[in-house]
């Protein structure tokens, strides 16, 4: 499932999500003013409750709070904002995406599918609402219509980046490994320092029997993000694929580590015929 300043992602799936930061200059520099998140959310808040303010301008410090409270982590309380905005201005297509992106957060796909779906009504360049509306709709295994939004932010903007990886991710569920490999290639050329698209390229090299070089990229995954946990369960099972138990035994154990649920390390360990320590 970042302003466009990252990437978060479920592991399990290597999808990123693109997050909004509190509002922009253009939507109203006085709720903005403050670096510190408390000031902000206090200044908007203070512009909310103004009776003076018009509708509009409270529908955007309704929004930029909202943002600030993702950031807080009181998704509760940002949701609550986002709808009021929304309320207030039934045309304000930012604040459907953000209200959608926190749902996704929060595995709600299809309320947040809902909220993409009316952004993109409203404005239907919004290339980062088409995005997520893929991750979302990846995410129920909807894979034809993921694959459409994720070809579609391309073809309208190919600097989205994520949507490379993402797309690698549709193909190779749907079995286009060759197409898969093409998609997370073109992610690593444009962000080097995407382990997540490494990561993906390597399980899709794992797919068609080139274990070295997925070990290769499991290990550029690993060594870009060192406490990915599922970049060593994918360089363990291609390690254990080329016969080398031991150093496949210390990834699956160090992924574990990491996180005891990865399903990868466990079925590794399973095959090793040892349970993590």
């Amino acid at each position: 499932m970042n302003v466009w300043t990252g990437c978060a992602a479920a592991v399990s799936t290597g999808i990123c999500l693109l997050f909004v930061q509190p509002g922009t200059a253009s939507d109203w520099d006085d709720c903005l003013e403050s670096h510190s998140l408390v000031d902000l959310v206090d200044g908007c808040t203070a512009l909310i409750e103004d009776p003076d303010v018009k509708s509009w301008q409270r529908a955007m410090a309704l929004n930029n709070r909202g943002s600030a409270r993702v950031l807080q982590a009181d998704l509760a309380a940002a949701e609550d904002d986002y709808s009021r905005a929304i309320e207030i201005d039934p045309h304000y297509a930012k604040a459907f995406f953000n209200r959608g992106t926190l749902r996704l957060r929060q595995k709600r796909q299809r309320e947040a599918i809902q909220d993409f779906t009316l952004a993109l009504g409203l404005d239907d360049h919004m290339a980062a609402a088409r995005h997520n509306r893929g991750v979302a709709l990846e995410q129920i295994g909807r894979l034809d219509l993921a694959l459409a939004d994720f070809d579609e932010v391309l073809r309208q903007d190919p600097s989205m980046t994520p949507a490379f990886n993402n797309r690698g991710v549709v193909l190779r569920r749907l079995g286009r490994y060759t197409d898969a490999l093409a998609d997370f290639s073109a992610a690593i050329a444009a962000s080097p320092s995407d382990a997540r698209a490494y990561n993906n390229r390597a399980k899709t090299l794992l797919l068609l029997g080139r274990s070295e070089a997925a070990e290769a990229d499991a290990g550029s995954a690993a060594a870009i993000w060192p406490d990915y946990a599922d970049a060593y369960a994918t360089r363990g099972e291609a390690r254990r694929r080329l016969g080398r138990m031991s150093d496949a035994r210390d990834d699956f154990e160090r992924a574990t580590a990491l996180d005891a649920e990865n399903a990868a390390a466990l079925d590794g360990l399973a095959a090793l015929g040892r349970r993590p320590n």
